[in-house]
């Protein structure tokens, strides 16, 4: 089991779903905010290099929706 906290005021919690959805297939991905953080828990996961992927596509995700103006 591996897990993330991703800080709001960077990443989006839209692009966090989103991506949990994306990656669902490959890990098994539970979510809970709290306190402007986003804890992501990564069960059945065979290589790490799964966890970073998913946090850098969900910061891809965050940055690209700040640049087309969008905050949710």
């Amino acid at each position: 089991m591996h897990k993330r906290v991703y800080d709001l005021g960077l990443y989006l919690d839209s692009a966090i779903s989103e991506t949990a959805d994306a990656y669902g297939e490959l890990m098994a991905i539970s979510l809970s905010t709290e306190n402007g953080t986003t804890t992501a828990t990564f069960d059945n996961v065979e290589d790490a290099m799964y966890v970073d992927a998913f946090s850098n596509h969900a910061l891809f995700l965050s940055i690209q929706a700040y640049r087309d103006g969008s905050e949710a």
